[in-house]
């Protein structure tokens, strides 16, 4: 039955996002209104564990977690369908949100979402790379002095408090920050990434030999 409540939901956002998309003024059959990839929808789980984030004050986080995961799973049939309705609901409401907004706006957001997307896709192979090399215990590859300069950056956001969300955003603010530096200004970050470097290829040749790889030679500057 929840499944069926699923795709019944699934059927009003999708019918509720062509009816707004065929009614929006610029838009058109052939070119319906587009809808952020991120931020649009929150499922009936995360919005369970939304409600109850209260808790997570009393609890260390994997403990809190678990915990209200077993109460998720204790839940009956129509208490769970009641948080399926407030996952379309929500939906709704952030769709209605979203076409209030500006032409320009719009653009913006969708843009935004696609790279907040991709960046979660380039993560999630960078995961899946590091317990690859964990697991055999290959070096990982280290960072250039350019995703040196981003973390650190990012670093100073965390600890200051700040918003490091939306990822996208800052990225690209630090990224025009590194093509206005000097040369000079950049010493730090290269010269930390050549002594990583150094440090990689070392490390791999060793792995190599023991692994009876073929060394990889160091790649040109």
């Amino acid at each position: 039955m929840l499944r069926n409540a699923l795709f019944r939901t699934n059927n009003v956002i999708n019918s509720t996002i062509a009816a707004a998309s065929s009614t929006y003024s610029g838009s058109s059959a052939k070119e319906p209104r587009k809808i952020p990839a991120t931020g649009m929808t929150i499922n009936p789980f995360a919005l369970f564990i939304k409600e109850n984030a209260s808790e997570k004050k009393t609890s260390a986080p994997t403990v809190f977690f678990k915990n209200l995961t077993q109460q998720w799973k204790s839940l009956d049939e129509k208490q769970k369908n009641a948080y399926s309705v407030k996952s379309k609901q929500y939906r709704e409401e952030k769709i209605k949100e979203f076409l209030n907004l500006s032409d320009e706006e719009q653009k913006k957001r969708v843009q935004e979402a696609a790279d907040e997307k991709a960046e979660r896709a380039k993560r999630k192979v960078r995961k899946a790379r590091r317990e690859e090399h964990e697991k055999t215990n290959r070096p990982e590859m280290p960072p250039n002095s350019y995703a040196l300069f981003i973390k650190h950056e990012m670093q100073k956001l965390k600890d200051s408090g700040e918003a490091v969300a939306p990822v996208s955003k800052n990225v690209a603010k630090f990224a025009s920050q590194w093509k206005e530096m000097s040369p000079g200004q950049k010493t730090e970050f290269v010269e930390k990434a050549s002594a990583l470097r150094s440090d990689y290829y070392a490390k791999l040749a060793e792995w190599n030999k023991n692994n009876g790889k073929e060394a990889q030679k160091p790649a040109s500057k």
